[in-house]
């Protein structure tokens, strides 16, 4: 299968899993935060 290019919108408990599932799955994945400081962390 092909990789996709995958964003997901909201870096919370959710989003964070839901993005780390599609990434494992092998796709290219972007997790977009709204919080600066959070993405630092």
């Amino acid at each position: 299968m092909k990789a996709k290019n995958v964003a997901v919108l909201g870096g919370g408990s959710f989003g964070t899993v839901i993005a780390n599932i599609i990434a494992q799955n092998g796709h290219n994945t972007l997790l977009w935060m709204r919080d600066a400081e959070q993405v630092e962390i």
